[in-house]
């Protein structure tokens, strides 16, 4: 099998088993239906600038590292995803927009340094981890209809963020927007407790709503 073939349909076994480590060629790689996890990378990716595009109908787990520094993917579609680990997509420079309906737990860095995703929709997400979309500085759409806890440093330094409500977040942590520097509106209607420095040096900030706020750092 070619790697101009990767694009067909695969498992984990069978593409560890053709995937040639040497060859530079780029590729899109889709996944076999029925494949639920990805393996955890201790020692970084193994596709590098090689990889393009990942879809995978079944996938619930992506592992750590799996795609970090990979600065040519684009396009990633992961509909039955749940939980994304530890720096899995930290530094894809290119990827643009991540729609991840079913994730409920997105893992420390997990998107870190995404200079050019514009778009989240995480309508399920329950926990976004420490700089988890840190550095996406070109991120301007959000939807976290469900998330309850953000962690610190999880959306710093997005510059293009202009507005955020996020209805149910009881939580948000140190510095968790801090250098969003163009914010200018935010609706909290649940959060009950915001960390240090959560919003500073937001220099547009004019508009915190947070009714149910019992705690500020």
């Amino acid at each position: 099998k070619k790697l101009d073939d990767y694009d067909t349909e695969l498992g984990w076994e069978n593409f560890f088993k053709i995937f040639d480590f040497n060859d530079n060629k780029s590729f899109h790689l889709t996944f076999a239906n029925g494949e639920t996890n990805t393996p955890d990378c201790i020692g970084g990716s193994y596709f590098g600038n090689r990889i393009l595009s990942f879809s995978a109908p079944s996938l619930e787990y992506v592992g750590q590292n799996m795609f970090c520094e990979c600065h040519n993917l684009e396009k990633i579609d992961l509909p039955s995803v749940k939980k994304i680990a530890e720096n899995a997509f930290r530094d894809c420079s290119n990827l643009i927009k991540i729609s991840l309906p079913n994730a409920v737990f997105i893992e420390n860095s997990a998107f870190k340094n995404c200079i050019k995703l514009r778009k989240v929709v995480l309508k399920k997400a329950k926990l976004v981890k420490c700089s988890a979309f840190e550095n996406c500085s070109a991120l301007s759409q959000l939807c976290l209809q469900e998330a309850e806890i953000i962690e610190e440093n999880a959306f710093s330094l997005n510059k293009s963020l202009r507005y955020i409500k996020l209805p149910k977040v009881k939580e948000i942590g140190f510095e968790a927007f801090a250098n969003c520097i163009h914010l200018k509106r935010v609706q909290l209607p649940e959060v009950l407790n915001i960390e240090t420095g959560a919003f500073a040096n937001c220099l547009d900030l004019f508009e915190i709503k947070a009714p149910q706020l019992k705690k500020i750092g």
